[in-house]
């Protein structure tokens, strides 16, 4: 927790300074629980929370196209893409199943990418 960081915090009005300071103790406390963005986040550990088995049945592998991705976003979902990469949350895969994601503009600038599935 950086002072840029909680002068950047969206509190609100609707608490007292008291519980604002009550707040930004809390939020020391459990700063290390905190990502402010994909290069903070990480993966559990396999000793915390074993990697899920997910059954699957027979079926048809399915390729849903994703959404149009303007010629001006692409430099940002390339950048989004190789965050998730860095950090765990997304992993390479060469399977023929495959889910359309697409891009929601965040109120803070930027954007998120969203998996439909």
């Amino acid at each position: 927790m950086t002072a840029e960081r909680i002068a950047g915090l969206k509190i609100g009005t609707g608490i007292t300074n008291q519980e604002r300071e009550v707040l930004i103790e809390v939020l020391y406390n459990r700063e290390a629980g905190i990502a402010f963005d994909f290069t903070e986040k990480g993966v559990f550990k396999p000793e915390v929370e074993p990697p899920h088995i997910i059954p699957t049945t027979q079926h048809e592998p399915w390729q849903a196209a994703n959404f149009r991705v303007p010629k001006a976003l692409e430099g940002e979902v390339v950048d989004i893409v190789k965050k998730k990469l860095e950090c765990g949350a997304l992993e390479r895969c060469c399977r023929p199943c495959r889910n359309p994601w697409f891009l929601v503009p965040k109120k803070s600038g930027g954007y998120h990418l969203i998996n439909v599935a």
